[in-house]
């Protein structure tokens, strides 16, 4: 490891990248492990918002990321009867970006690690954190590749970027306060083929009574169109019965019969990922402790009803990354890291509010919930990345 190493980066989906390219961009060396072979292969975090493209607008990285994504102007919802019921255009949105870009996770840390790259700077695969301490020095980490042996990594500062389960976190006995949503979902990357306009996102709700039994026509399905006909498809299939999601993965023919029976129908074939799962609303106690930081999914999670996941951590990661490099160019105190936690904790608590309303508005989990406009436009503006102080 260089001696001027000063930040190591544990991590490297797209929040942990961006953090990276950020520090690099700002002056301050660092170092990004990622105990994974390469990046993921999946769909997952798909929706990019406007305010997460005009960060990416401000590191000249906006325009690959359009060409490269699936262009969504509105959001569409239909009732049982395949009728629109209502629509939410993000035409007027005040943004150079007024739309939501749908791209896959996997695309979007592939144009991350190159630019990374370009930055000076390669994600050290197959290598984990292990072990770390801290003083008022800096941070001794303790690393182990995957072919055997251990090193000990002397740095200023420490980024867990490690996800929702952040061993980090953990070490660090942060609280991560929340729970578990009592519906447990199906999500997968299939092609479609229907005649429904693929410039938006759509959410459809099949008759009363949901959640009523496993794979019932009674439910919500939400249709977010990716790339080359492609789309992301989430659905609720029930109740939690037990501690964890249904185990396996949903088989092509269960993704076309539930969805021959919440929408009007089409075609589904070449799933290249699907996974039953359990949606979180959780959020960690301190961002902060000493001289290690939290960001992303280590920080927060939360409903992907509303695409937020991805936004709000590459905005923990861009607001993080000029604070750390002018306090290690010496170009400001120390003291200046002591307003991330306050800033972005509030961010994070303001999306988990909103987009908690919105997923238990979705799947009726309080039916007297009603929504009046203020909370309506909050809620739009969620969907569309904005920030909501």
């Amino acid at each position: 490891m260089a001696a001027d190493t000063k930040v190591l980066v544990v991590g490297a989906g797209p929040v942990g990248l961006f953090m990276a390219a950020e520090l690099n961009r700002h002056g301050v060396s660092c170092r990004i492990v990622d105990k994974n072979d390469g990046p993921t292969h999946d769909s997952r975090a798909a929706s990019i918002q406007a305010r997460t493209l005009e960060i990416l607008e401000s590191v000249s990285l906006a325009d690959e990321f359009v060409q490269m994504g699936n262009i969504c102007h509105a959001a569409a919802t239909y009732n049982s009867d395949h009728k629109l019921i209502k629509y939410l255009t993000f035409d007027e949105l005040d943004s150079a970006f007024p739309f939501v870009l749908q791209l896959p996770q996997s695309q979007t840390e592939r144009m991350l690690a190159r630019y990374l790259a370009r930055l000076g700077t390669e994600v050290e695969r197959c290598v984990e954190l292990v072990a770390f301490e801290q003083d008022e020095d800096g941070v001794r980490a303790t690393l182990q590749p995957a072919d055997g042996g251990q090193e000990t990594a002397h740095v200023s500062y420490l980024i867990a970027c490690d996800g929702a389960h952040s061993p980090v976190r953990h070490a660090l006995g942060v609280s991560f306060s929340g729970d578990d949503y009592p519906t447990d979902f199906m999500t997968a990357d299939v092609q479609v083929d229907w005649n429904l306009p693929r410039d938006q996102h759509a959410f459809f709700f099949a008759a009363e009574g949901m959640l009523a039994f496993f794979f019932a026509a009674e439910g919500m399905l939400a249709f977010f169109p990716l790339p080359r006909g492609r789309a992301t498809l989430a659905a609720d299939v029930g109740p939690a019965q037990e501690d964890h999601p249904p185990l396996g993965e949903p088989a092509l023919e269960d993704l076309q019969a539930i969805f021959n029976a919440r929408t009007p129908g089409g075609m589904l074939s070449d799933p290249i990922w699907s996974v039953y799962y359990r949606v979180q609303c959780r959020q960690a106690e301190r961002y902060q402790v000493g001289r290690v930081f939290l960001a992303g999914d280590a920080a927060h999670v939360s409903s992907n009803i509303g695409g937020q996941g991805i936004n709000t951590g590459m905005q923990d990661a861009y607001n993080l990354g000029w604070k750390l490099g002018l306090v290690l160019t010496a170009r400001s105190p120390a003291s200046l890291l002591d307003s991330y936690h306050p800033e972005r904790h509030q961010a994070g608590r303001d999306m988990l509010y909103l987009t908690d309303h919105l997923h238990r508005a979705v799947l009726r989990e309080e039916p007297h919930l009603s929504l009046p406009e203020t909370l309506r436009q909050k809620l739009a503006a969620v969907l569309a990345g904005q920030e909501v102080m």
